[in-house]
């Protein structure tokens, strides 16, 4: 078993950057998948909501108070 990583301490900005618009963008397209076919006229508010604390959040981690890790676990078996 392998565990591996990534957190945003210690990448650069411009990884920092890619780190955060991959993890948030993933769920910003998500919830507009979702919602876009059982609620039409909720979807725009709802993208319209998340783009407001997006931009707060994005703060926040441009400013390092938030911390994000992304850890994974690799296991090899053999029979």
């Amino acid at each position: 078993m392998a565990k591996c990583g990534v957190s945003n301490p210690g990448l650069s900005s411009e990884q920092q950057s890619a780190l955060w618009d991959i993890y948030f963008n993933y769920h910003l397209w998500l919830a507009a998948d979702e919602n876009i076919f059982y609620h039409v006229n909720a979807t725009n508010k709802l993208l319209e909501e998340y783009k407001i604390l997006y931009e707060e959040y994005k703060k926040q981690y441009d400013n390092g108070k938030t911390f994000i890790q992304l850890g994974f676990f690799f296991y090899i078996a053999q029979k």
